[in-house]
């Protein structure tokens, strides 16, 4: 019980819910369930990156290419509502999806079979994938 009360997390998780009375005695507002269900809705895509990028930090890499991946992913799946409007959303988000999933195959790809390291990879595709969105 003692370890518990010394890890890290746990002095995390008390610092946060420490902040958030805090803050919630200040301004009442900010513990409303309107307020954390926004601050939750607002925070997602946020939230699955972190678990995306949890996963490569575990497996001894990094990926400075994920915001590069994210833009260019919504792009073309913007460009897929705007130039075929008909298509259903499900399919738009597919594309989306689609081109993400590719993205990540070509760093992977070329971390796993051609062996340069994850953060000149990664560093590379993401001015690549800038500068796609761009022309």
């Amino acid at each position: 019980m003692t370890s518990l009360f010394k890890s890290r997390e746990f002095i995390l998780a008390a610092i946060l819910a420490v902040a958030v009375i805090a803050i919630g005695s200040y301004d009442p507002v900010f513990v409303r369930w309107q307020n954390i269900s926004d601050l939750l809705t607002e925070t997602s895509v946020l939230f699955m990156l972190a678990l995306a990028q949890m996963v490569v930090i575990l497996t001894r890499g990094i990926d400075l290419s994920v915001a590069a991946n994210l833009a260019l992913s919504g792009f073309v799946a913007a460009l897929v509502s705007q130039y075929y409007p008909e298509v259903p959303l499900v399919l738009m988000i597919a594309a989306g999806v689609a081109v993400g999933l590719l993205l990540g195959m070509i760093n992977g790809s070329l971390v796993a079979l051609l062996g340069i390291p994850p953060i000149v990879v990664t560093l590379g595709t993401l001015a690549v994938y800038r500068g796609m969105i761009i022309i």
